[in-house]
């Protein structure tokens, strides 16, 4: 029992101080500075005021803190967008020598602008717009099997989405079975 008392005492000393009973701060000069201070709080060796050096400038403990000055980092930040496309999860069959328009949702959130959707075709395909342009909704790729495309080959299309503050570009495929 005495050591938990003992221990709640210092304790309470180290988190008070040595600040006197009423928790206020002396506010003369101590130690070798009180010997050197005047009846008028002025340096009885050079007559200016305490606080301060010979040279005349402040002592670095009466400069303004730095933290007391408003910062600039919390502004809010820009809010990231994202993007998601949702193409057809099945492959889309295409005839030789023909196309056909495929349907692609793209949803936007937090998205500064316009989206751009960039398409790759791959090869025995290909694709009228290269690249297409939207606010969200959806895009139509028109996707065409070459002539000489073999019947039973499978190509992806690729498409890529990317907005004004999106941070990473977002991908999906479309899988192509030519018939």
């Amino acid at each position: 029992m005495r050591k938990l008392l003992a221990l709640w005492l210092v304790g309470t000393l180290c988190t008070l101080g040595c600040s006197g009973p009423t928790g206020s701060t002396s506010k003369g000069p101590t130690g070798k500075d009180a010997a050197k201070t005047g009846p008028t709080g002025k340096s009885a060796d050079t007559g200016k005021p305490t606080g301060t050096t010979t040279d005349d400038k402040p002592k670095t403990e009466d400069k303004p803190k730095t933290e007391d000055k408003p910062k600039t980092e919390d502004k809010p930040k820009a809010k990231d967008g994202s993007i998601k496309l949702d193409a057809p999860k099945d492959p889309v069959t295409v005839d030789k020598g023909k196309s056909k328009e495929v349907t692609v949702a793209v949803k936007c959130e937090d998205v500064d602008g316009d989206v751009t959707v960039s398409v790759d075709a791959g090869k025995g395909v290909s694709v009228k717009e290269k690249e297409l342009t939207v606010k969200g909704g959806e895009v139509k790729v028109n996707i065409t099997a070459d002539a000489t495309a073999k019947a039973g080959d499978k190509v992806d299309v690729k498409l890529t989405a990317k907005g004004k503050n999106v941070k990473e570009p977002v991908t999906t495929t479309i899988k192509v079975e030519i018939k």
